[in-house]
């Protein structure tokens, strides 16, 4: 099992497991508000979270296996991380 865990700025994100069979947790260190955008390998939307949840599920649901960006959006802070659905 993976963890993936980038900083922005002062935001620590934590996303596992990742391959994600089923679902996964996105973990934030804030309750700020943010937008989170899943973004499949060509490039479409496919999901959007407007939040200022601290812990998100994202489930697998009706997705294709295969390779998807999760991007995080704060104010003029943007963070990508690379996830895979099995």
């Amino acid at each position: 099992m993976a963890v993936n865990t980038d900083k922005v700025d002062e935001i620590t994100v934590i996303l596992y497991p990742n391959p994600i069979a089923n679902k996964a947790i996105l973990e934030l260190n804030n309750s700020n508000y943010k937008t989170i955008q899943l973004v499949d390998s060509r490039g479409v939307l496919t999901r959007t979270w407007d939040t200022s949840d601290r812990r998100i599920n994202i489930a697998k649901n009706d997705l294709s296996s295969g390779n998807y960006f999760l991007t995080i959006i704060e104010g003029n802070s943007t963070t990508t991380i690379p996830i895979i659905f099995q």
